[in-house]
């Protein structure tokens, strides 16, 4: 048969080379998949884009040229230790039989015997685990003995490098439900946490799943706070101010309940609180970038004759700075990229003009200098241009 050289083609012969192949049966469907896609895959390649003259010449030949190819292929790369296996398991000493008589039969040959397939051993502990605080993974060390990351991390484990990986479990939630009302109860949700090698948010986050939180739940440990005296509080809160760390770094040094320590401190000091929360927060943060671009739009109000100049603490409002003078209110979002979504937009848009007040947008694009945009119109999520103007501070 000759013609056209398809992959169905290949196929077939390769099917009939595997039937007139000696032991064909013994030989493992994955073994025979195997090397009949790589064979169908590489006489196609070779046979289609071929450029000897020999190569071409069989292609265009006649398929059923091939199957001798095909079988003696096949033969070399799967049938023979497919044999091998099947001679040794049928030729093993019998009971009764000698040993001499065994191995005579299962190779008749006299050849060396193969050897059997040896599994490769991990590195000695010492070498892993030096190779494992070299390269810092699990994966890393897996390819440079070649082995699976599995066997890598068993073997780390074993040796304490490792932590087993802590799995949560029903006798996890049984406990959670048995433990939790008395640990929050009393504020020491942290203290369950460490026993059950968790952080507090992850069990609180469990415990809500679970039904068992409560936003109301009283909370006895922060009355002591309540009774504080101003001049007690003054004490404590110069020294938080002093001190170098957060509010959280402050409170677990000093052991203070942070709830109970903000709220006594905001009672007490309402005009300062604010204001010392905002210094103690990180440097370099986008939030701390975008408070320094409130202060200058404040004092640049304060600096035009504005009497009456508001800004809002933490950005917790639509309106960041509010100025007022006779005749006049100025209504301002600061944003330093002079970016504005469509929702918050209309919404500083319609309060404005709810309240009679000019709406700006204060934006600072080149890092210097402040740029004033007054809102005209409100956006309706187009990529038109934003309905804006810009806008100057006037001296009165």
């Amino acid at each position: 048969m000759s013609g056209r050289i398809t992959l169905s083609g290949l196929a077939f012969h390769i099917r009939s080379a595997l039937a007139e192949t000696p032991n064909a049966a013994a030989i493992s469907s994955g073994r025979i998949v195997f090397a009949a896609r790589s064979m169908i895959a590489s006489a196609f390649l070779a046979l289609r884009y071929g450029k000897s003259d020999s190569t071409g010449s069989a292609m265009r030949g006649s398929l059923r040229d091939l199957s001798d190819i095909l079988r003696r292929t096949i033969v070399a790369a799967v049938c023979e230790p497919a044999r091998m296996d099947t001679t040794s398991a049928e030729n093993a000493p019998q009971s009764g039989a000698g040993e001499g008589e065994g191995k005579a039969a299962a190779n008749p040959s006299g050849g060396p015997e193969p050897a059997p397939p040896t599994r490769r051993a991990l590195p000695p502990d010492d070498a892993l685990v030096a190779a494992y605080r070299e390269l810092g993974s699990i994966y890393r060390v897996a390819s440079r003995f070649g082995r699976s990351p599995q066997q890598v991390y068993k073997r780390l484990v074993a040796l304490g490098e490792q932590r087993p990986m802590n799995l949560w479990a029903d006798a996890d939630d049984d406990r959670l439900r048995a433990q939790y009302h008395l640990y929050a109860s009393c504020g020491r949700l942290a203290d369950l946490a460490t026993s059950m090698g968790r952080t507090r948010h992850f069990l609180a986050r469990k415990a809500g799943l679970l039904g068992l939180t409560n936003p109301h739940r009283p909370k006895p440990w922060a009355a002591v706070w309540k009774g504080i005296t101003a001049e007690a509080a003054a004490i404590i809160f110069d020294d938080f101010k002093v001190s170098g760390g957060t509010l959280a770094e402050f409170c677990t040094r000093k052991g203070f309940d942070d709830l109970g320590f903000s709220q006594a401190m905001k009672a007490h000091f309402p005009d300062e609180w604010e204001a010392v929360i905002e210094a103690k927060a990180p440097r370099g943060t986008l939030y701390r970038r975008g408070r320094a671009l409130e202060y200058r739009v404040r004092d640049e109000f304060k600096a035009h004759g504005y009497p009456l100049v508001l800004r809002s603490p933490q950005s917790r409002g639509k309106i960041d700075v509010v100025a007022i003078r006779p005749g006049e209110v100025v209504f301002v979002q600061c944003k330093r990229g002079g970016g504005l979504g469509v929702a918050e937009w209309n919404e500083v848009l319609d309060l404005s003009r709810a309240c009679g007040a000019i709406p700006l947008l204060a934006s600072c694009p080149t890092g210097r200098g402040t740029v004033y945009m007054r809102l005209t119109g409100r956006k309706d999520g187009s990529k038109r241009r934003q309905p804006f103007e810009p806008w100057t501070i006037t001296q009165r």
